[in-house]
């Protein structure tokens, strides 16, 4: 994994390398915001406010499955790829100029997310990232998408197990190779913790100066 042994650089999404929320805005893509906004209603009758952060993977689940269960996978694939277009360049300016310092240090980068792989993946590439650990979408044998999740909303324990997976997978030792992570929310308190150098991000702008990245 080429600049594995120089570092990662592990970035949430929303509101970190883009300022808002990009999930519902894709869903609004593919149905229409009343249809969105009627699933979104829906979902709390039907799952209610859990204790804890559960309520919000269960909200996220039901909306999956009210706008995008039967659906041709290529037809959101085709979506997905035109709103990558858009959510890249939402990206902020200091974000991109760090994303620019990590990769002229040598660093593997990484979006580490619970916004959805089917966007984040064609975004990442106009972006220069080099991986996407995000959210996935089950896809039926007949090419239909299912309306569930494909594993584990990528929020919370999630991001640090996925990221600690793919490092192994990559051979990566994080006690040996340093990991920078940003993150805004609670759902990315695992993953800085895993991090050696943590940032916390607001609105798409570090709250403070970043550690030296060498």
């Amino acid at each position: 994994m080429t600049g594995a042994r120089s570092g990662v650089a592990a970035f949430d999404f929303d509101g970190t390398l883009v300022p808002r929320d990009s999930f519902l805005g894709f869903l609004r893509q593919i149905g229409g915001s009343g249809a969105v906004n009627a699933a979104f209603a829906r979902s709390w009758r039907v799952v209610g406010r859990r204790p804890g952060g559960g309520w919000r993977d269960a909200v996220k689940s039901e909306l999956v499955r009210s706008v995008l269960a039967g659906r041709e996978a290529t037809e959101v694939e085709a979506a997905a790829q035109a709103y990558a277009r858009e959510v890249a360049g939402m990206v902020s300016a200091p974000m991109r100029k760090l994303l620019d310092r990590h990769r002229h240090a040598g660093h593997v980068t990484v979006i580490v997310s619970a916004s959805l792989e089917i966007y984040l993946d064609p975004a990442a590439v106009l972006l220069g990232i080099d991986h996407v650990l995000g959210t996935r979408l089950e896809t039926a044998p007949d090419g239909r998408l299912t309306g569930r999740l494909l594993g584990a909303n990528c929020r919370g324990v999630e991001k640090s197990r996925r990221l600690t997976q793919w490092m192994a997978e990559g051979g990566i030792d994080p006690d040996r190779v340093p990991v920078w992570a940003y993150g805004d929310s609670a759902g990315d308190k695992e993953m800085l913790e895993l991090a050696r150098f943590a940032t916390r991000v607001r609105r798409a702008r570090p709250r403070h100066a970043p550690p030296s990245l060498v």
